[in-house]
């Protein structure tokens, strides 16, 4: 017996409960099938599916209830209004770190706006925050720096497709290993991996399909931290600034301490809308 594109939502949607976004997952997944955006599902609500679409979603939707992340099934992940190329081996862009964007943002065009400014970013995975600042502020240039060929691969189309190459150049390396010493920036900025080891096998199936070395920071999740704030103020310019994504009140202090014990000074964060502290940022004065 067939079945309208509704009820094939509403069974995709009962089928993945145990997510709270199950329904808007089961209209991406199906979106995705039938390569229609949500409007255009939505108008053909009580069309019939064909056979094959039906099985070709009832495949995606056992994909989902497995735990592989829904971009990694569709290609797809939306970040800052922009839509990103991604995929397995690839850190998936999370809401959280907008702010980390908009803070960045916002720090840029609160100084000259018309001047260069240089950005350095360790770990671009799929280009997200590099690709947000240039496409926000016309005068950024970066540098991106990730250990994992897998994502330098994933960042250069999502670059290209936003014809940005030659506002962001990729380095393959560990931290700022493929960096000169003696270039210099305005603004170093990061997400790096700051989930403690202890916290990795608590996960969902779903962020542990995600590349372990983008999550792991070691035993209290600072071991990158501490890299990129003790190496990083040797890259700065005078008053140049480092901004980090960080694991909320479990490491606001010791990351502010981190800040001032290595000459950074003016240190403030930025809390999430759920009050939860997020970025850290600090100047080289």
């Amino acid at each position: 017996m067939g079945r309208t594109i509704g009820e094939a939502l509403s069974e995709g949607s009962k089928y993945l409960k145990k997510f709270s976004s199950n329904r808007t997952e089961a209209e991406v997944l199906l979106s995705y099938i039938l390569k229609k955006s949500k409007t255009e599902i939505y108008r053909s609500i009580f069309d019939n599916l064909n056979q094959s679409d039906y099985l070709k979603y009832k495949e995606l939707l056992k994909k989902r209830i497995s735990g592989e992340p829904l971009c990694y099934i569709t290609g797809k992940r939306e970040f800052f209004g922009i839509e990103l190329n991604v995929a397995k081996g690839v850190l998936v862009p999370r809401q959280e770190t907008e702010i980390l964007v908009e803070e960045g943002i916002r720090l840029l065009k609160c100084s000259s706006f018309q001047t260069r400014k240089d950005i350095l970013e360790i770990g671009i995975g799929c280009g997200a925050i590099s690709i947000a600042l240039c496409k926000n502020c016309p005068n950024v240039f970066v540098d991106a720096v990730d250990i994992s060929e897998e994502a330098i691969c994933i960042a250069n189309v999502n670059i290209d497709y936003y014809a940005l190459n030659d506002r962001i150049k990729l380095f393959c390396g560990d931290l700022f290993s493929p960096i000169p010493p003696d270039k210099k920036y305005d603004l170093i900025i990061s997400n790096p991996p700051y989930i403690p080891e202890e916290r990795l096998k608590m996960l969902p199936l779903d962020v542990k399909a995600e590349p372990i070395i983008a999550l792991n920071g070691g035993k209290e999740g600072l071991e990158i931290i501490k890299k990129i704030v003790t190496k990083g103020k040797e890259y700065l310019k005078n008053n140049g600034l480092i901004l980090l994504e960080i694991d909320g009140s479990f490491q606001e202090s010791k990351v502010k301490e981190l800040f001032y014990s290595n000459s950074l000074r003016n240190v403030f964060v930025r809390k999430d809308l759920a009050g939860i502290p997020r970025v850290v940022g600090g100047y080289l004065l």
